[in-house]
């Protein structure tokens, strides 16, 4: 991974010229970038899970389920860690709804 890929693994989708996977790697980065500001780190793993979902080949359900399973099989200690991911996973399905929100008054205006 390139040093700037590690500061913003999304940035490859911004100018992709596809708009769906732009809108989700904004959602991604502003979900994850609210966590920061409460010192809450993501994995490695969830970023790769938030590729996935970007490029179509995972919904946030399955992202969300990954995360489940790959917590109910680590040890007690990265609990924290895996409260951490789900406040990405509930931030970025706040974010996500509106900014679709916005998509559809503008066109409606």
């Amino acid at each position: 991974m390139v040093e700037n890929d590690k500061l913003d693994p999304f940035a490859q989708y911004y100018i992709s010229g596809e708009p769906d996977k732009a809108q989700k790697a904004y959602a991604w980065k502003t979900a994850i970038g609210l966590q920061k500001v409460d010192n809450l780190h993501v994995s490695d793993y969830l970023i790769s899970l938030a590729v996935e979902n970007i490029e179509g080949r995972m919904s946030i359900t399955e992202v969300k389920n990954k995360i489940d399973e790959y917590y109910s099989k680590t040890a007690q200690l990265e609990k924290k860690q895996h409260i951490e991911q789900h406040v990405s996973i509930y931030y970025l399905n706040y974010i996500y709804f509106n900014i679709n929100y916005l998509f559809l008054l503008n066109k409606i205006n």
